[in-house]
């Protein structure tokens, strides 16, 4: 089913989990486990419902997915995600996969 998380967050619920956790899987291709008691029945557009189909994406660019949904550093006070701009505006990741599944540290 189509959903909206609390948050703001819009996918389709493709794993209804114990203990009153569900995971979302969203437009970009990363899955977020979310307590279900947050989530609105909603109804995506059929482009916006395509998008959320993991297996449109390569198994290198669904981990990347993943990880740019997971990562989260905080500094300062500010939050950074693993995609993030810099001071000039430049897109920049913490960590990169590449088509053959190898993780690296961007950064370093």
């Amino acid at each position: 089913s189509h959903v909206q998380h609390s948050n703001g967050l819009r996918g389709v619920v493709t794993k209804s989990g114990g203990a009153g956790f569900t995971d979302v899987t969203t437009k970009t291709g990363y899955v977020a486990t979310v307590h279900r008691q947050d989530l609105t029945k909603i109804t995506l557009t059929a482009e916006e419902a395509a998008l959320c189909d993991r297996f449109r994406l390569q198994p290198h660019e669904w981990l990347q997915a993943q990880m740019d949904g997971a990562i989260c550093a905080v500094y300062e006070g500010r939050e950074f995600g693993n995609c993030f701009a810099t001071k000039t505006g430049r897109p920049q990741r913490m960590f990169t996969v590449e088509s053959n599944g190898d993780v690296r540290s961007a950064l370093c």
